[in-house]
């Protein structure tokens, strides 16, 4: 907030003559009052010598009060001249770096419209300001200094413009980060602002003297207009002399008050106008001044920061350390000097951490000692964001180049004209080309002979802005042989969007391509394999039968007719034949069985409630469950892709080798599901005899069991369940504890609309 300055009034004992009763009639009456009392003629004389003499004072003292006044008066308009060349100066120069940074983000040549102007005219500026600044010598020597700075800063500006014209803008990013140009903006700004305060303290004490020449001159008018009022007609013409006089020198008093109020007004524009935040303060750190930029930041308005200690409303931390930084009226008084630019954390008043760059200046009086103190101070958040993605972003572009170089994929730019703009080692490896005969050359070099191009087609879809998925093709190598290739196809944008051309990434599959033909060749045999062993299956069960029941029935007659002609050991023989002609029978059912489950697995596979096809199998073993008075229990079971007779064949031969390997305990059997990801976990547990470790694998291969005869079975039931759970894409296994029991575990896909 800018405290105004004091605006222009009437000063005191400035009245008009001919007030409080003041006339020149009245002093002719008394003089003819004092003639008549026949005063002496040398009282007169001696009268008119003091009148003379005091108006001769008056004269003088008036004179060199005026002279004194003109004198500030042209003092003052040095320094207003001062103040305008020196904001001139840093506007052009701040102009032509808009311009060279618009130009070096575009590479557009109307960027350049703003630095050719004001190029041309910082130098006129700067040789005005070192006129105007001849007779000051502290003024004259910064001028000096800003000669050096302000050509290199427009060299600097230049050798960028160049490089980003001539080599590209890496090389013009390169000289910027750099940073010599930033710390010459900062010396020039820097240099411009000490003139400016210098300046404005100047013109601070110069109105003071003026105003205290024309006080002057008021005060010695109204004395010789008060002594000479006895007098005739002289006393007249000398209080109406000091009359024009007070009127014209009112008239400069207030035209130097404008000056002052229009230079007072600019310099609050200029502070609101800047886009960095500005505190002024007095010597003992009292804020005077704090734009809007300054209140936004740290949360204080001008009204309520006025007058407060520079510490309580700008509270910066180190961003290394987390200390509060030093005091910037005791930093500058340390050295003496500007303090230079430094980045530290900024707490606002609501307690935010902003990051700013800050600039402390000492504000010096005409003897050059330190007043204040300015600090300018600017939220670098986003800076520090850009330059961050700026690192991230070459980091990236080195791992991209490094991943492009290093991959084993041929990765192959194109423009939208079908040459060939980056071909990495893979490339090479892949075609037999190298990277020198590729560039620039048509990619139609690699297309196979005698096959339409599909890269010129490619580019022209995504030129039309299509979305291009991964496609296979053939493609020819540098020796003359043709490979099959997978490409993925990528659009190549510029800045504003428009499609420049298309990254390729292309794989050999040639051996992929002759292995799925192998692959499917052999699924082919394999399915007429297994169709013919099927029907061998049936024909081979169908065949044996014959056999095994002429066998029974004459095993049956002669035990029937002969029994009494035979001795024990061939009766004993007798039974062992019949015997295993039910065995044989049983091993035929089983592999009957086992055979017709379908091998084409899922995708002949239909929606089956597994609780339906548990009460099938429950139903089927009613009589076994109630013989050996097991407990059966069971949870809700989801619905799955399956075979409603295969599940049915499943749960039967899990529940029934439960009930078959009983311990002494009457049967507890328990299944369950519970989904586990993208399939479901199916048990079977039972209070049996349990299986050793050693035996928990072999029980699902074909005819392994464990109690040979002590037991009904083929041995086959198991392996029947594991053809039926892998069909479906699951796995089966057991869990057990010998005298314990077994818990059986498969798993099956889950359907992804169920829960």
């Amino acid at each position: 907030m800018l405290q105004d300055f004091p605006q222009g009034k009437d000063l005191p004992g400035h009245e008009p003559p001919g007030v409080n009763g003041g006339n020149p009639i009245g002093l002719n009456s008394q003089t003819t009052k004092a003639s008549h009392r026949g005063l002496p003629l040398v009282r007169e004389i001696v009268s008119l010598l003091v009148a003379l003499l005091l108006v001769l004072f008056v004269a003088f003292d008036a004179f060199r009060a005026w002279s004194s006044f003109g004198e500030q008066s042209d003092q003052l308009a040095v320094t207003q001249e001062i103040i305008q060349k020196s904001s001139q100066l840093l506007a052009d120069v701040t102009d032509a770096e808009t311009g060279q940074r618009g130009f070096l983000l575009t590479g557009a040549q109307r960027y350049l419209a703003p630095y050719d102007r004001s190029s041309a005219n910082v130098w006129s500026s700067l040789d005005r300001l070192a006129q105007v600044t001849a007779t000051r010598a502290n003024q004259a020597e910064r001028v000096e200094k800003l000669r050096p700075l302000v050509k290199e800063k427009l060299d600097e500006l230049q050798a960028t413009i160049e490089a980003r014209r001539k080599l590209g803008p890496e090389a013009a990013l390169e000289i910027v980060q750099m940073g010599r140009g930033r710390a010459l903006m900062d010396q020039i700004r820097q240099l411009c602002t000490e003139m400016q305060s210098v300046a404005y303290a100047r013109l601070l004490r110069q109105t003071t003297v003026a105003r205290s020449s024309v006080n002057e001159i008021a005060l010695v008018s109204v004395v010789g207009s008060l002594a000479l009022f006895a007098l005739l007609v002289l006393s007249v013409i000398t209080i109406q002399r000091s009359i024009a006089r007070r009127a014209k020198n009112l008239e400069i008093l207030k035209a130097s008050e404008e000056s002052a109020r229009i230079a007072q007004d600019w310099l609050r524009t200029t502070l609101e106008s800047i886009g960095d935040g500005i505190i002024a303060t007095d010597a003992q750190g009292g804020i005077t001044i704090m734009n809007k930029v300054a209140q936004s930041l740290t949360g204080w308005s001008g009204e309520e920061a006025l007058g407060r200690e520079l510490d309580r409303v700008y509270v910066a931390h180190s961003e290394e350390t987390g200390q509060l930084v030093e005091n910037q009226l005791t930093r500058v008084l340390r050295h003496g000097g500007v303090g230079g630019s430094s980045r530290s954390l900024l707490t606002s008043r609501d307690g935010a951490s902003i990051a700013i760059e800050e600039s402390p200046a000492p504000i010096r009086d005409a003897s050059g000692g330190i007043v204040g103190v300015v600090v300018a101070f600017r939220d670098i958040t986003e800076r520090l964001r850009v330059e961050r993605l700026e690192r991230q972003s070459a980091l990236d572009l080195a791992w991209l180049g490094a991943i492009v170089e290093s991959s084993g994929d041929a990765i192959i730019g194109e423009n939208l004209d079908g040459r060939v703009t980056s071909w990495n080692p893979a490339a090479q490896c892949i075609f037999g080309y190298t990277k020198v005969e590729m560039i620039g050359q048509p990619i139609s070099t690699i297309s196979s002979s005698g096959r339409e191009d599909e890269g010129i087609r490619i580019l022209e879809r995504i030129a039309r802005g299509e979305h291009i998925n991964q496609f296979e093709t053939v493609r020819r190598t540098k020796d003359g042989r043709e490979i099959h290739v997978a490409l993925t196809v990528a659009p190549i944008r510029d800045e504003s969007g428009n499609v420049i051309g298309a990254s390729k990434t292309a794989h050999d599959i040639t051996e992929r391509i002759v292995a799925d033909e192998v692959r499917r060749k052999q699924e082919e045999q394999l399915l007429r394999s297994n169709v013919d062993l099927q029907r061998f299956a049936y024909a081979a069960s169908h065949d044996l039968r014959e056999p095994l029941r002429t066998i029974s029935v004459y095993s049956q007659l002669l035990e029937r007719h002969s029994c009494s002609q035979l001795d024990a050991e061939g009766l004993s023989n007798l039974k062992s034949i019949t015997a295993a002609t039910v065995r044989m029978a049983q091993l035929i059912d089983g592999l009957l069985e086992y055979s017709k489950v379908d091998g084409a697995g899922r995708s002949s596979a239909a929606n089956v409630d597994t609780t339906s096809a548990l009460g099938a199998a429950v139903a089927n073993l009613r009589a076994a469950i109630e013989s050996t008075g097991a407990l059966l229990t069971f949870e809700p079971l989801p619905v799955v892709k399956g075979s409603q007779m295969n599940f049915i064949q499943l749960f039967q031969n899990l529940i029934g080798n439960g009930l078959k390997y009983r311990s002494s305990r009457p049967p507890a059997i328990h299944i369950a599901a519970e989904r586990s990801g993208r399939e479901w976990l199916f048990s079977v547990s039972d209070n049996g005899q349990g299986i050793a470790a050693e035996y928990q694998l072999q029980i699902f291969e074909l005819f392994k069991r464990l109690h040979g005869q002590d037991y009904p079975g083929s041995g086959i039931g198991l392996a029947t369940c594991r053809k039926i759970v892998e069909t479906l894409g699951g796995r089966i296994w057991v869990e057990s504890e010998p005298a314990v029991g077994s818990t059986f575990y498969f798993t099956l896909p889950a359907q992804e609309n169920t829960p």
